[in-house]
């Protein structure tokens, strides 16, 4: 490891060593580096102090911080996957059943679409379980995410709580449980005899897209990680920076210089991608930790 002095009491990456998941190496030496990853593994390598899950209102004054009772906890944002999905049917790519599929673990949903409460696969606001963003893109293409509200969703609650801090093995498996979750019930609701047939039906007006993601099926390699550590750095991003300033500028408060220290930091692979698991997943109901 190569050290450099403090600078006004802060560290400086010198290099960084990234290993794939095949477990070859690369080290990559720079005069800066910025942590752009959904994780924060390289800042956390580095020695800077971080958060996970929510704080208390009181700590940052965000009143919306919190559970329900405003207090900090260690749960994070619900993830799930952002498809490629599209209704041109010359690009249509309907997924397999993925591995260890067992369609009981799908059943619940069909009590909700009996009851009305599920009217939709997909939609563009909150009556589908996968939000389809409008308006399309071209060949008929959107982005599909989960869908906040509804009564079943693709993000999983509780499920990816210790993804931030957790190693490769353990990251895989979660990976591979969201996987399992989010491809198993799009092939229920698209061939399940169970599905009522107008369902059904408009669920297969929707599928994955041939020519996006070909290595890895169609299906995105990286899970849509919607928070994990918070970089508790010179400043703190929080609620109240959002706050429309007078005259409708955004306002973003001042820190003074940065400083440095080198080291050596290591960053641990990413998840394999679209690797099929036989872990069931259980239906989440329950409305995502938020801020």
């Amino acid at each position: 490891m190569e050290t450099f002095p403090f600078t006004h009491g802060r560290r400086k990456i010198s290099s960084a060593t990234f290993t794939t998941a095949d477990g070859s190496e690369q080290t990559i030496p720079a005069k800066m580096f910025i942590d752009a990853s959904y994780e924060g593994d390289l800042f956390a390598a580095a020695g800077e102090n971080f958060h996970v899950g929510r704080e208390s209102r009181s700590q940052y004054g965000e009143p919306l911080a919190g559970d329900e009772n405003g207090q900090a906890d260690g749960q994070v944002q619900g993830y799930n996957f952002r498809l490629c999905m599209t209704t041109a049917e010359e690009n249509r790519l309907y997924p397999p059943a993925p591995e260890g599929y067992d369609r009981n673990d799908f059943t619940p949903i069909l009590p909700l679409i009996v009851a009305g409460k599920s009217t939709k696969i997909f939609d563009s606001k909150h009556a589908g379980i996968y939000r389809a963003h409008l308006p399309l893109l071209p060949n008929g293409k959107t982005d599909v995410n989960d869908a906040p509200n509804a009564p079943a969703r693709m993000s999983m609650s509780d499920i990816n709580d210790e993804w931030p801090l957790a190693d490769h093995a353990t990251r895989q498996r979660i990976f591979n449980r969201h996987l399992y979750y989010n491809i198993g019930l799009l092939h229920f609701l698209h061939n399940d005899p169970e599905v009522p047939e107008n369902i059904r039906e408009d669920a297969r007006n929707w599928a994955l897209c041939k020519v996006e993601f070909t290595e890895t099926g169609g299906i995105p390699p990286q899970l849509y990680v919607r928070e994990a550590r918070r970089l508790v750095g010179q400043h703190v991003f929080t609620g109240n920076d959002t706050r429309t300033a007078e005259k409708d500028a955004r306002a973003i408060r001042t820190a003074s210089p940065a400083a440095t220290k080198s080291t050596t930091a290591t960053a641990p692979a990413a998840p394999a991608p679209a690797s099929m698991a036989s872990t069931p997943a259980s239906f989440s109901r329950k409305p995502n930790p938020s801020r």
